[in-house]
């Protein structure tokens, strides 16, 4: 005589089964959230970069100086200071700071341009090595980030044409 339905045993082998199926996917699931998390990080850390140096870069491109006039820019340790002609008359003293308390603070003209909030993306500082004979300077920014447990630091870095270069060139 056959029996319709499921006997016990057939019945704990599809739970067993289905069991190793939902643990696969929630591994799986739980990899991807990982994945993104890091990505997220990295795009980030490089979006604060990026945005810190256009910041230093278009500012270092207006700088001017001549050895009569304005010094180089000045860097103080801590930030760097300089003047900027924007326009054609329009002469501007510039001074941005860095902290590294908190995640790192950056402000330019004491406005606040970034402030770190969190352990895992902090700014770390930025360089400018100028080089007036030449015609350009150097800007790097430095952000540290923190994936999976270890720290990394990534440098962005621009090569920035000095516009105002000799502009007031007197003889």
């Amino acid at each position: 005589m056959k029996r319709a339905g499921l006997t016990l045993i057939e019945l704990l082998v599809a739970m067993a089964i289905l069991g190793i199926i939902v643990l696969a996917v929630a591994q799986l699931f739980q990899q991807s959230t990982v994945a993104w998390e890091s990505g997220y990080r990295r795009t980030r850390t490089a979006m604060v970069g990026r945005a810190i140096l256009g910041y230093v870069a278009e500012d270092i491109g207006l700088a001017v100086w001549d050895d009569d006039l304005y010094d180089p820019p000045i860097d103080t340790g801590n930030g760097v200071d300089f003047w900027a002609l924007r326009g054609t008359n329009r002469l501007e003293s510039i001074t941005y700071e860095y902290e590294s308390a908190d995640g790192g603070k950056i402000t330019r003209n004491s406005v606040e341009l970034y402030q770190g909030t969190e352990n895992r993306l902090a700014v770390m500082g930025f360089t400018v090595a100028p080089f007036p004979d030449l015609g350009y300077a150097d800007v790097s920014v430095e952000v540290m980030t923190s994936d999976k447990g270890r720290y990394e630091t990534r440098t962005f870095q621009r090569r920035v044409y000095l516009v105002n270069r000799n502009r007031y060139d007197y003889d």
